[in-house]
């Protein structure tokens, strides 16, 4: 009779360490990937972001564009996330930094293999409004003309414009990531 209790005190002591391991793998940062409601945290943590910036952007079932910047507008990083198939549970960090190293008014960036563009912009060309296109109808994504913006269009929606405030076309550049 001792022997079983023993015997039951020990699997309950193994099934602890088990679960116990398990979770502390699912806490790990980049083994099952971000939560969506991780991701302005994950920005701040790990791309050291200021606390006081403002963080915006867009999240869709497979990808995450957010845009950080202070208050004076004086700087800005971006941060670009995908989903992956498999056994996985969140978003991975993909792509950073200032990506408008091309120095377009708008830069959009395509991962191999997803089927959304993410764009962001530190939109010094106050741009107010994106279009988009599928040959028979326009769907207007309205902004703010004095933020940065970064957002997540779907790339089979169709063609993309963006526009400022005085109605010009603003001129974007689609880059592989």
């Amino acid at each position: 009779m001792k022997t079983k209790v023993r015997v039951r005190e020990i699997l309950i002591i193994c099934a602890f360490i088990v679960f116990g391991i398990l979770g502390g793998l699912f806490c790990i940062r980049d083994a099952f990937g971000v939560p969506a409601d991780k991701l302005e945290h994950d920005i701040h943590t790990f791309s050291h972001v200021p606390d006081d910036w403002t963080v915006t952007g867009q999240v869709s079932d497979t990808v995450a564009a957010f845009i950080s910047y202070p208050d004076d507008l004086s700087d800005y990083t971006c941060n670009l996330y995908v989903t992956r198939e498999g056994f996985f549970f969140g978003y991975f960090f993909r792509g950073g930094g200032m990506l408008n190293r091309f120095e377009e008014p708008v830069s959009g960036y395509v991962v191999e293999g997803y089927q959304e563009c993410a764009y962001f912009s530190k939109n010094e060309h106050q741009i107010v409004k994106a279009t988009v296109y599928d040959g028979a109808t326009t769907r207007v994504i309205e902004l703010d003309g004095n933020l940065p913006f970064a957002i997540v269009i779907p790339i089979s929606e169709g063609a993309v414009t963006f526009y400022d405030a005085q109605g010009n076309e603003v001129r974007h550049f689609v880059h592989p990531l």
